[in-house]
């Protein structure tokens, strides 16, 4: 999911909704245009790209793809499309899990040094 932070997209002052275009084809040129959406953060940075200020700007960031030649499908699954796709395929496999009782795992993983609990049987995970 691509974050609209200026600070992820440009360096301090540049960010543009030119910039978040560049940034979403390098992760769709990494992993694929079918894995990549869009993440916004719009309720959690406190400033935004110039001509991306909410969601309601998101045509410019659209605009600017189709111009760079992204399809009407392509933006559908940026749009929501290849996330609702991904979801799908966790949706099953908790169906499967669960008709097969596994049950949740409550492990942290022990490189996260962020994690507030300290929970010293899991430090060798």
């Amino acid at each position: 999911m691509v974050n609209f932070a200026p600070y992820f997209v440009a360096a301090e002052g540049e960010a543009t909704v030119e910039k978040v275009a560049d940034h979403v084809e390098m992760i769709a040129k990494v992993a694929g245009k079918k894995h990549v959406g869009i993440g916004s953060d719009f309720d959690g940075i406190e400033s935004t790209p110039a001509g991306l200020e909410d969601v309601s700007k998101y045509p410019n960031l659209f605009a600017i793809l189709i111009k760079r030649g992204w399809t009407i499908e392509d933006l559908s699954g940026l749009a929501g499309g290849n996330f609702l796709r991904v979801f799908e395929g966790v949706e099953r496999v908790a169906r499967e899990m669960r008709a097969e009782g596994a049950k949740p795992s409550m492990m942290l993983y022990s490189k996260r040094p962020d994690l507030p609990v300290e929970r010293p049987e899991m430090r060798d995970l």
